[in-house]
């Protein structure tokens, strides 16, 4: 009887130190399952403020795409003396 006691003594003790050992690995796991959905959250939130950027940067584009285009300038290049342009230059410096 005595000895029966402390097998089952020894095998409570046993099958409790499994439980806590699995216990601990569902924890475990369970952390990482969290830190994951936390990062997950934030990438969301980045991704739905890149979403609100987008659709103001198109409405932005179609804004300008309203506007007419703009005109080239037309004008003939002026020729320009030697001696002028010499003597601008010396002035500047």
């Amino acid at each position: 009887p005595a000895q029966d006691l402390t097998d089952t003594a020894t095998n409570d003790a046993q099958i409790a130190q499994e439980i806590e050992s699995a216990i601990k690995s569902i924890m475990i796991k369970y952390s990482e399952v969290d830190e994951k959905m936390t990062n997950l959250g934030l990438l969301e939130e980045k991704f739905k403020a890149l979403e609100l950027a987008n659709i103001e940067l198109k409405k932005e584009v179609l804004k300008l795409s309203e506007q007419p285009a703009s005109k080239p300038i037309k004008s003939v290049p002026n020729q320009v003396k030697a001696k002028t342009l010499v003597e601008f230059l010396n002035n500047k410096l």
